[in-house]
């Protein structure tokens, strides 16, 4: 099981740096892409760049022609949802999910 214990641990790791982009994002607002790079990955490592990557597929945050990014209404109801404690997230982000659909 060690191997299960390292993976969850890794994504726990992105999911919290993903999360840390997003509240940056919330508190500042629009940031240069290249910025958040520095910013949140000045030993440049290269994980920021999946991470930054992720957001914008999942449509958390959105980037205009001029390389600024910001945060949008799905990328603020994440940041509510990870709040809360693990396993009440799951269930929350769906009930929520399901009633913005109707």
């Amino acid at each position: 099981m060690k191997y299960g214990q390292a993976y969850e641990q890794e994504v726990k790791r992105k999911r919290e740096l993903q999360r840390q982009v997003l509240i940056h994002l919330k508190e500042y607002g629009p940031c240069h892409y290249g910025g958040l790079c520095v910013l949140f990955d000045p030993h440049k490592t290269t994980e920021i760049g999946p991470a930054l990557v992720n957001l914008l597929q999942w449509k958390h945050m959105e980037r205009d022609g001029n390389n600024m990014v910001s945060i949008t209404p799905a990328g603020l109801q994440w940041l509510e949802c990870t709040k809360m404690p693990s396993r009440i997230v799951l269930n929350v982000c769906k009930s929520k999910t399901k009633n913005s659909e109707k």
